[in-house]
């Protein structure tokens, strides 16, 4: 890795330590009225997207299923799966080290042992072969800098009918809120 690759990933470690450590919302997704609009428009009903990716994570795995989660930032999401589906394997990945430090004294706290949380830098994601059965980007995809190579992994990751599920921004860029929308 180049110096100037090297002090990027730095650089964004702390962004998002610092970011997820803050007092606001950390998704879009967060936020009740934009929920509800896109559970409508996606699924005609009134339903949490967490509720949907746990259903679709259940429908598309067996107990013993390994699952991995990337940019799981504060692991909210993925402590809740885990413990929806505790008879699954989770993986989350994160390069802000010390918000995974946060998430998982969270986990030990609400009881989660099937969820493991690494420092890992999904720009240079490198999987073993056929070592997941699900793939998850819930709402940090858009953040990917190096999209060929993440999905070049998600097929070489993947078991042999595998998924992956992702739940995702689509927008001007690929940052959620602007200090403005924060603001109102």
């Amino acid at each position: 890795m180049t110096d100037d690759r090297q002090e990027q990933r730095k650089r964004a470690a702390e962004f998002w330590d610092e970011s997820h450590g803050a007092d606001a919302l950390d998704s879009f997704l967060d936020h009740p009225l934009i929920e509800a609009y896109i559970s409508l428009r996606a699924f005609g009903e009134m339903r949490s997207h967490m509720d949907v990716a746990i259903d679709e994570i259940a429908s598309r795995t067996r107990p013993g299923s390994h699952v991995l989660s990337v940019g799981c930032g504060t692991a909210a999401k993925e402590i809740a799966i885990a413990q929806a589906l505790p008879d699954r394997h989770f993986l989350g990945i994160d390069i802000a080290r010390k918000t995974l430090e946060r998430a998982r004294k969270e986990a030990v706290q609400e009881g989660v042992s099937n969820l493991t949380l690494e420092t890992g830098n999904f720009n240079a994601l490198t999987l073993d072969a056929d070592s997941f059965d699900v793939i998850l980007g819930l709402g940090a995809i858009h953040h990917i800098e190096e999209l060929e190579n993440f999905w070049q992994q998600c097929c070489h990751g993947l078991n042999p009918g595998g998924a992956v599920i992702a739940q995702e921004y689509i927008g001007p860029n690929r940052f959620q809120w602007t200090s403005l929308q924060i603001e109102h």
